[in-house]
C-alpha cells in the first residue's frame, strides 16, 4: 500500500470476495450452502480473521508483535470488510440467478 491509493486496495479487496465465493461455491458447496441460507454471516467473518491472527501473534510471537498488529487492526479491519462484501455482493448474485 505504500504507492497505491487505499481505495485501490479496497477495490481488490472485493474482487478477491468475490473470487472466494466463486471458489467455495465449487470447492465446498455445502459452505457456500451455509452463507446462502443466511448471507450476513459473511460479514461475521472479519471478526474471526481478525481474532484468529491475533491470538496466533500472541501464541507463537512476541508481545511486540501483536502490538503492532493491534496499531493497524483499524485497516485490517476495513480491508477484511471490503473483502467480506465482494463475498457477500457475488452471493448475492448467485443467489439472484439461482433462487433456492
Amino acid at each position: 500500500m505504500n504507492r497505491t491509493s487505499f481505495w485501490i486496495v479496497l477495490s481488490y479487496q472485493r474482487k478477491l470476495g468475490g473470487g472466494a465465493y466463486f471458489y467455495r461455491s465449487h470447492d465446498s458447496p455445502g459452505q457456500a450452502h451455509s452463507f446462502r441460507a443466511i448471507s450476513s454471516l459473511v460479514f461475521l467473518l472479519p471478526f474471526v480473521v481478525m481474532l484468529s491472527i491475533g491470538l496466533s501473534l500472541l501464541h507463537r510471537r512476541t508481545v511486540v508483535d501483536f502490538l503492532r498488529f493491534v496499531l493497524f487492526l483499524a485497516v485490517c479491519f476495513v480491508v477484511n470488510m471490503s473483502w467480506a462484501r465482494g463475498f457477500y455482493d457475488a452471493l448475492r448474485k448467485a443467489n439472484r440467478s439461482h433462487p433456492q
